[in-house]
Protein backbone atom coordinates (compact mmCIF):
# COMPACT_ATOMS: atom_id res chain seq x y z
CA UNK A 1 0.00 0.00 0.00
CA UNK A 2 1.64 3.50 -1.08
CA UNK A 3 1.63 6.39 1.22
CA UNK A 4 -1.09 8.26 -0.62
CA UNK A 5 -3.35 5.15 -0.26
CA UNK A 6 -2.37 5.17 3.57
CA UNK A 7 -3.53 8.79 3.69
CA UNK A 8 -6.65 8.09 1.84
CA UNK A 9 -7.82 5.68 4.04
CA UNK A 10 -7.14 6.80 7.45
CA UNK A 11 -9.23 10.19 5.54
CA UNK A 12 -12.16 7.66 4.66
CA UNK A 13 -11.96 6.32 8.62
CA UNK A 14 -11.92 9.60 10.28
CA UNK A 15 -14.94 10.39 7.54
CA UNK A 16 -17.21 7.55 8.51
CA UNK A 17 -15.90 7.97 12.58
CA UNK A 18 -17.41 11.64 12.21
CA UNK A 19 -20.16 10.37 10.14
CA UNK A 20 -21.15 8.07 12.62
CA UNK A 21 -21.14 10.05 15.30
CA UNK A 22 -23.34 12.90 13.60
CA UNK A 23 -25.94 9.93 12.78
CA UNK A 24 -25.75 9.01 16.12
CA UNK A 25 -26.30 12.63 17.75
CA UNK A 26 -29.10 12.88 15.06
CA UNK A 27 -30.68 9.77 16.13
CA UNK A 28 -30.59 11.23 19.98
CA UNK A 29 -32.20 13.64 18.74
CA UNK A 30 -34.95 13.00 16.70
CA UNK A 31 -35.61 10.31 19.75
CA UNK A 32 -35.92 13.55 21.94
CA UNK A 33 -38.13 15.56 19.83
CA UNK A 34 -41.25 13.54 18.49
CA UNK A 35 -42.63 16.47 16.85
CA UNK A 36 -39.48 16.65 14.79
CA UNK A 37 -39.63 13.01 13.66
CA UNK A 38 -43.36 13.47 12.95
CA UNK A 39 -42.37 16.33 10.57
CA UNK A 40 -39.78 14.36 8.63
CA UNK A 41 -42.37 11.34 8.46
CA UNK A 42 -44.90 13.52 7.00
CA UNK A 43 -42.37 14.93 4.55
CA UNK A 44 -42.06 11.85 3.15
CA UNK A 45 -45.41 11.47 3.10
CA UNK A 46 -46.07 13.75 0.82
CA UNK A 47 -43.73 13.24 -1.12
CA UNK A 48 -45.46 9.99 -1.73
CA UNK A 49 -48.58 11.33 -2.60
CA UNK A 50 -47.44 14.41 -5.21
CA UNK A 51 -45.35 10.95 -6.99
CA UNK A 52 -48.61 9.04 -6.56
CA UNK A 53 -51.19 12.20 -8.20
CA UNK A 54 -48.66 12.51 -11.20
CA UNK A 55 -48.14 9.34 -11.71
CA UNK A 56 -51.92 8.81 -11.76
CA UNK A 57 -52.25 12.18 -13.89
CA UNK A 58 -49.84 10.16 -16.37
CA UNK A 59 -51.62 6.97 -15.96
CA UNK A 60 -55.27 7.31 -16.04
CA UNK A 61 -57.17 10.52 -16.27
CA UNK A 62 -57.15 14.12 -14.69
CA UNK A 63 -60.37 13.90 -12.55
CA UNK A 64 -59.20 10.19 -10.97
CA UNK A 65 -55.91 12.42 -10.20
CA UNK A 66 -57.88 15.36 -8.52
CA UNK A 67 -59.89 12.79 -6.49
CA UNK A 68 -56.67 11.07 -5.82
CA UNK A 69 -55.84 14.80 -4.61
CA UNK A 70 -58.79 15.62 -2.35
CA UNK A 71 -58.72 11.98 -0.96
CA UNK A 72 -54.86 12.44 0.30
CA UNK A 73 -55.98 16.49 1.56
CA UNK A 74 -59.28 14.74 3.85
CA UNK A 75 -56.72 12.31 4.80
CA UNK A 76 -54.09 14.94 6.01
CA UNK A 77 -57.20 17.12 7.96
CA UNK A 78 -57.98 13.90 9.82
CA UNK A 79 -54.36 13.43 10.68
CA UNK A 80 -54.40 16.67 11.88
CA UNK A 81 -57.30 16.22 14.16
CA UNK A 82 -56.18 12.81 15.51
CA UNK A 83 -53.15 14.57 16.43
CA UNK A 84 -55.03 17.59 18.36
CA UNK A 85 -57.06 14.23 20.21
CA UNK A 86 -54.38 12.21 21.55
CA UNK A 87 -52.66 15.44 23.73
CA UNK A 88 -56.13 16.23 25.57
CA UNK A 89 -58.08 14.23 28.61
CA UNK A 90 -61.78 15.87 27.41
CA UNK A 91 -62.29 14.28 24.61
CA UNK A 92 -64.08 10.45 25.29
CA UNK A 93 -62.82 7.25 23.65
CA UNK A 94 -65.35 6.63 21.50
CA UNK A 95 -65.23 10.04 19.84
CA UNK A 96 -61.18 9.22 19.39
CA UNK A 97 -62.19 5.87 17.79
CA UNK A 98 -65.03 6.94 15.58
CA UNK A 99 -62.23 9.89 14.08
CA UNK A 100 -59.71 6.33 13.37
CA UNK A 101 -62.65 4.40 12.04
CA UNK A 102 -63.55 7.13 9.65
CA UNK A 103 -59.46 7.67 8.30
CA UNK A 104 -59.49 3.81 8.06
CA UNK A 105 -62.53 3.83 5.94
CA UNK A 106 -61.18 6.85 4.12
CA UNK A 107 -57.87 5.08 3.43
CA UNK A 108 -59.80 1.91 1.96
CA UNK A 109 -62.28 3.77 -0.32
CA UNK A 110 -61.62 3.19 -3.94
CA UNK A 111 -61.34 6.22 -6.04
CA UNK A 112 -64.21 5.03 -8.15
CA UNK A 113 -66.68 4.99 -5.00
CA UNK A 114 -65.10 8.38 -3.75
CA UNK A 115 -67.38 10.74 -5.58
CA UNK A 116 -69.93 8.62 -4.17
CA UNK A 117 -69.42 9.24 -0.50
CA UNK A 118 -67.26 12.20 -0.55
CA UNK A 119 -69.89 14.78 1.19
CA UNK A 120 -70.84 12.26 4.05
CA UNK A 121 -67.11 11.65 4.60
CA UNK A 122 -66.50 15.08 4.46
CA UNK A 123 -69.56 16.08 7.18
CA UNK A 124 -68.95 13.32 9.68
CA UNK A 125 -65.51 14.88 10.14
CA UNK A 126 -66.46 18.23 10.31
CA UNK A 127 -69.30 17.25 12.97
CA UNK A 128 -66.02 15.55 15.13
CA UNK A 129 -63.67 18.02 14.89
CA UNK A 130 -66.72 20.55 16.02
CA UNK A 131 -67.73 18.16 18.82
CA UNK A 132 -64.24 18.21 19.88
CA UNK A 133 -63.55 21.85 19.91
CA UNK A 134 -67.09 22.06 21.94
CA UNK A 135 -66.03 19.57 24.29
CA UNK A 136 -62.32 21.05 25.04
CA UNK A 137 -63.66 24.67 25.85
Amino acid sequence: MTNAEKKRLKKNILHAIIGSILIGISGIYLYQHPAETQSIRSGFGTLFEKITIKREKLTQNESSAELLEKKYKLERYIDGVITSVQDKTCVDKETYKEIQHLKTKLQNIEIEKLPKQWENLIKKIYELDHTIKNECK
